[in-house]
């Protein structure tokens, strides 16, 4: 009945919606701007993810791990199996979440962006002189493996361990997105490459 009158449905969007709302909480504006969060978690974009084939085994999931054993046979919400069951499909949806792109996607473009233009007004002015004018362009990097790599290794071990709930340390993170600003100076370089040897 629940899955036949859209209330499941419903119920599922508005929990995914919540969780984010919860998890934006946690990171400061200096970090990922209000506007950008407030863009991130509009209906539209949260109900998005579940179109297609993710929504349908969502629901079905939900449905015959929690729903069923909860109303049919009676078992605890809180219990060991219902709880890890919650568990599963909240990681299904963070997972769907990262990778979409509308949000993961958008996040990963922010962050980048965001550091290519704090780069020190010498650093880029060195930087174009030896790279070509267009490679601290992301929209231009991005497609190339390197900047696909970048975008993955952000996904993978920011973005997949915040939106899971796990507390980062400050240390470990800074370490990560060094990491990443470093896949980001190989894509420039490579994408600068490849521009030259095709003159």
């Amino acid at each position: 009945m629940l899955a036949k009158n859209g209330a499941l449905d419903q119920l599922l969007k508005t929990m995914v919606r919540s969780n984010v709302v919860d998890a934006f909480k946690a990171i400061p504006d200096k970090e990922i701007p209000a506007s950008l969060k407030e863009d991130l978690t509009k209906r539209e974009t949260i109900n998005a993810i579940f179109e297609g084939e993710f929504g349908k085994r969502l629901k079905e999931k939900t449905l015959n791990s929690i729903i069923k054993p909860a109303l049919l046979q009676g078992a605890d919400l809180s219990g060991p199996a219902l709880t890890k069951a919650q568990d599963d499909i909240k990681n299904d949806v963070v997972v769907e979440l990262v990778n979409s792109s509308r949000f993961g996607t958008k996040l990963v473009d922010y962050s980048i962006e965001k550091s290519l233009k704090e780069t020190g007004w010498f650093t880029k002015f060195v930087g174009k002189a030896l790279y070509s004018k267009d490679a601290f362009v992301w929209s231009n990097l991005k497609t190339t493996p390197s900047g696909q790599a970048a975008e993955r290794f952000i996904k993978d071990n920011v973005l997949m361990p915040k939106f899971q709930g796990k507390k980062m340390d400050p240390a470990e993170e800074k370490k990560l997105m060094y990491q990443a600003e470093e896949m980001v100076t190989q894509a420039v370089k490579k994408y600068s490459d490849e521009k030259k040897g095709n003159k």
